[in-house]
């Protein structure tokens, strides 16, 4: 497995949940018929070998650095992995975002013979990507994360995945989660403080609503640029006792805080999936956001054509008396089966 980043220890939890779900699943239900080994690009930090929940990963230390010097990265996983190959053959190169690390996985697959699986994951599917144009689309097994993703593939470059495959809920990981008798926050914001989670546009809004709900409470989880700003942002609205800034919060207690709040608020204006959507629903949130995205079809699911609509929507849930509940979602279990049916009949 081929990707930008993994979690460096057992205890980061926050390293794409979704990706940790599901090689932690296909290592616990199939580890007999399947040997994984995690080569991530640029984090962690340091480069060299080491084992998360048992499955052996190694880092080329990349950093998130630019062209030229990724290069020395690229060239440091190529070597890893035809010095893997030579010990234990390779029999799939299984690529996440088509980006460099797909890009250096069709080089791979060409010099080792390997078969390669390539995972559409995020914005790797805009228009922006320069990696596409140098894919070879007839020697890649291309899998979608989402149908939104699957759309974007055909709508921005014309190529149509062969699977689509959502990333589903483990269960597990909500286990020790606590159900408190009432929900004391109102508006849950969960992502990165950067441009592309938009939280200037959850503070408008919560600032409209506000007007009309005087006590209404809301939270922003995550870390990022924008901190400052959005303080400031906050200040100026006169917001400083309605909404708190966590910062970065283990995963945990994420989880624990969604099943403290009633609705989360995602202003982003693109997502390939959201799997932060699944957790929320599964948390017993009613979700708000843009036409992006994966939200399965749910009462709680509330997907807006614009602000307009968005502050409409949030204003009838605030007014609503309606039992909130956990939703049947896709298991991370159903998630596995189908890559692991997928390595089955590709090899």
């Amino acid at each position: 497995m081929l990707t930008p980043g993994f979690p460096q220890s057992d205890n980061d939890t926050t390293c794409i949940p979704s990706l940790q779900a599901l090689v932690w699943e296909l290592q616990e239900k199939y580890h007999q018929e399947v040997s994984l080994q995690v080569v991530t690009f640029h984090y962690p930090f340091k480069q060299g070998s080491y084992k998360w929940k048992g499955i052996p990963c190694w880092s080329a230390g990349g950093q998130n650095s630019k062209l030229p010097f990724k290069l020395w990265t690229w060239l440091k996983v190529i070597q890893f992995v035809i010095r893997l190959h030579k010990n234990k053959p390779v029999d799939i190169i299984h690529s996440f975002w088509l980006q460099e690390c797909t890009f250096i996985g069709q080089l791979l697959s060409h010099i080792i013979g390997a078969h390669h699986i390539a995972h559409a994951m995020g914005r790797d599917v805009l228009p922006l990507n320069v990696y596409v144009k140098f894919l070879n689309r007839k020697k890649i097994t291309l899998v979608a994360n989402s149908p939104f993703t699957a759309h974007k593939l055909v709508t921005n470059f014309n190529w149509n995945p062969q699977s689509i495959i959502p990333f589903g809920i483990r269960e597990s990981d909500f286990k020790n989660v606590q159900v408190p008798a009432t929900r004391q926050i109102d508006i849950l914001a969960v992502g990165s403080l950067s441009e592309i989670k938009n939280h200037q546009l959850f503070i408008e809004l919560f600032f409209e609503l506000k007007k009309i709900y005087p006590q209404l409470r809301g939270k922003i989880i995550g870390e990022g640029p924008l901190r400052q700003s959005l303080e400031e942002k906050i200040k100026i609205m006169g917001l400083q006792h309605s909404i708190e800034l966590t910062g970065e919060l283990a995963r945990p207690e994420v989880l624990q805080i969604m099943n403290q709040s009633k609705i989360l608020l995602h202003t982003a204006e693109f997502e390939s999936a959201a799997y932060v959507f699944l957790e929320a629903l599964y948390s017993g949130m009613n979700v708000v956001s843009f036409k992006t995205g994966y939200l399965p079809d749910s009462l709680n699911g509330h997907q807006c054509a614009d602000r307009n609509e968005m502050l409409m929507v949030l204003k009838k849930l605030l007014d609503s008396k309606s039992i909130l509940f956990k939703n049947d979602l896709p298991k991370i279990s159903d998630t596995a089966s189908e890559i692991y049916n997928l390595y089955k009949n590709i090899v």
